[in-house]
């Protein structure tokens, strides 16, 4: 995302105030994900970051997720994987 403003590039652009950002996702999207743990990060060409996000609203039953932020820049929605739990039958013979 960039911020233009007189069609001049402002590079390191912040809001004035934090905007609130809305991520809409399918539930295909989060299939193998656990969606209480999805949060809003940005890239900061090294890593992805979350300081200065706040989380305003996770819904997973709407699927959505609101998240305040103070700059533009790339985002992501990223969560961990769901905990499977996985039977293995053993025999042991003695």
């Amino acid at each position: 995302m960039w911020a233009y403003q007189n069609s001049l590039l402002q590079s390191q652009f912040t809001f004035a105030r934090a905007v609130t950002i809305t991520v809409r996702y399918s539930d295909a999207d989060a299939r193998d994900l656990n969606e209480d743990t999805l949060g809003l990060y940005y890239g900061d060409g090294i890593i992805w970051r979350a300081d200065d996000i706040a989380l305003v609203e996770r819904d997973v039953i709407h699927n959505h997720l609101a998240a305040t932020v103070g700059h533009l820049t790339e985002f992501g929605l990223f969560g961990r994987e769901r905990d499977y739990q996985v039977y293995l039958p053993l025999a042991i013979k003695h």
